[in-house]
């Protein structure tokens, strides 16, 4: 049982942020409710939060720390249910994964997957 709830407002700052490409500034709206959890919530906002710090590496000429926190960050959030919060996971999940692979083999990934709010369009 979360110590604080945890829900799509809670989630709101950082999904803004990841969206917009800053990802360190994701990671540190995101710690903040990492912190109040625990069990799977505590997990899954773990992965979401290193795979968007491993964006932050891809972006900034860090190819090794990247793949390193997405690695970590995709075993986190293969359970995590398709829809989370609000947060369409799914589609996420399967994008994070086909970048990194292309990261993986030295392919341009392209641009890093937004993160869609459940009923909006992806």
């Amino acid at each position: 049982m979360p110590v604080k709830g945890l829900d799509f407002e809670a989630l709101r700052p950082g999904l803004e942020l990841f969206n917009a490409g800053k990802f360190f500034e994701c990671h540190e709206a995101w710690e903040d409710r990492w912190r109040e959890q625990c069990g799977d919530e505590r997990q899954w906002l773990q992965g979401l939060i290193q795979i968007a710090v491993g964006y932050h590496h891809w972006t900034h000429g860090n190819p090794a720390g990247a793949r390193s926190l997405w690695r970590r960050g995709q075993a986190k959030i293969a359970s995590m249910p398709g829809e989370w919060h609000g947060l369409c996971i799914e589609s996420w999940r399967v994008a994070v994964n086909a970048f990194v692979r292309c990261a993986e083999c030295n392919r341009a990934a392209g641009n890093p997957p937004r993160l869609a709010v459940a009923g909006e369009r992806e």
